[in-house]
């Protein structure tokens, strides 16, 4: 009689076999899986403790940043398909002699692992909402901000203010990329029900490039320190309440391209430090309450295209020197109290478009200079006392203006 030690497996079909090999196949990539875990996990220790070392981090939240950034996802990856491939081949061999034992062990391994690899999704989902981190005082500053504009009563402020979101995911809030350290570089928080001033702490956003913060309700004075913010090409603040005078300090931000300040209750004069802004395209002061003259030191603006100073308060001549203006194309300085002639150095701007000079005292004869803006397609200057050259030429100029408002009035 045979023992039961000599008695013959009864022989596998090939579909059992199929099945074997994929179910063995599976388990060893588990386990690689497993492996590769836990080489992404010591891996990230040792470079998160170096990062520490050398001013990355200065907390735990810096290894899970270089665990879910991928730093050393690529090893981690390689080690898991090589132990897998040979776990699967250890694994088939194993389970030609099946037992429950062995089963119940092979069960408890995939879902130890399954519930690893989820462990390990969740860290990393966590890990892309905290990170990436920003320096203390620019988070500081969008804190200084949210609390002396009513944060609590945006029309979106999704984010803001959360421990566990990094200050990069919260509304309106864009920074310059995904590395531990990142900077906020935009600010867009327009139409947004903000009320209150603006924070000095503003200016410690030192790598902004856009402050949008124009149709809302913000009220106080424009705080000098965003003249720290060199990077700032785009300062919008329009339609707002924003009152006192325009800081001389903006002058300092020679990057910034576009100043709009239009529609709210500015005062004051108008800076001559602006004039250094070389790099400025549109000036936009209209419906404030600018008082004095018009600086002759903004034609040293060489690169500007928009300057609107309508509905202020601008008292004195027009200034010769806008003519130096090369690249204007719109020239707005309608409704205000400028008095004189107008200068025939206008006609040195042969881009110009557009030229509103209406609702001012101005007086004297229109500069036959202004017959070579070819250009020109709106022209305002009724409610002027200027009048036209009775010249045959600047007639049929004014002639061909698609938009003409004038006063009609044939100079003697």
């Amino acid at each position: 009689m045979l023992s039961p030690e000599s008695k013959q497996q009864p022989a596998q079909t090939p579909g059992v076999k199929v099945f074997q090999l994929l179910a063995s196949l599976f388990a060893g990539l588990l386990v690689g899986v497993m492996f590769g875990v836990l080489v992404l996990v010591i891996s990230g220790i040792v470079l998160g403790v170096f990062a520490v070392a050398f001013g990355a981090g200065e907390s735990v939240l810096s290894i899970v940043l270089l665990l879910s950034g991928g730093v050393c996802l690529p090893t981690a990856l390689i080690v898991a398909l090589i132990v897998g491939l040979i776990a699967s081949v250890v694994i088939y061999r194993r389970r030609s002699h099946k037992n429950v034992q062995a089963n119940r062990a092979f069960t408890i391994t995939c879902l130890g692992t399954v519930a690893i690899g989820a462990c390990l999704l969740g860290l990393v989902g966590v890990g892309n909402l905290i990170f990436p981190r920003v320096p203390a005082e620019e988070r500081e500053a969008l804190v200084a901000l949210y609390k002396s504009t009513n944060g609590d009563h945006w029309n979106n402020n999704r984010g803001w203010l959360s421990w566990w979101k990094s200050p990069c995911r919260w509304n309106g809030v864009r920074c310059d990329g995904d590395s531990p350290t990142a900077h906020i570089i935009r600010l867009y928080l327009q139409e947004n029900q903000i009320s209150g001033s603006i924070p000095l702490e503003l200016g410690q956003l030192s790598n902004l490039k856009q402050l949008y913060l124009f149709d809302n309700q913000l009220s106080g004075s424009i705080p000098p320190e965003l003249g720290n913010i060199f990077t700032l090409e785009e300062m919008l603040l329009m339609n707002n309440r924003l009152t006192g005078p325009i800081p001389p300090e903006l002058a300092k931000l020679s990057n910034l391209r576009s100043l709009y300040l239009f529609n709210n209750q500015l005062g004051g004069d108008i800076p001559t430090e602006l004039g250094s802004l070389s790099a400025l395209e549109s000036l936009l002061l209209s419906d404030n309450q600018l008082a004095g003259s018009i600086p002759p030191e903004l034609s040293r603006l060489t690169n500007l295209e928009k300057l609107d100073l309508n509905g202020n308060q601008l008292t004195g001549p027009i200034p010769p020197e806008l003519g130096r203006l090369g690249n204007l194309w719109y020239l707005y300085l309608n409704e205000n109290q400028l008095t004189g002639a107008l200068p025939s150095e206008l006609g040195a701007l042969s881009t110009l478009y557009h030229l509103y000079l209406d609702h001012n005292p101005l007086d004297g004869s229109l500069p036959l200079e202004l017959g070579d803006l070819a250009k020109m397609s709106q022209f305002h200057f009724n409610d002027t006392d200027l009048c036209e050259p009775d010249d045959v030429a600047f007639q049929e100029w004014l002639a061909g203006i698609e938009e003409l408002e004038r006063t009609g009035v044939i100079c003697p």
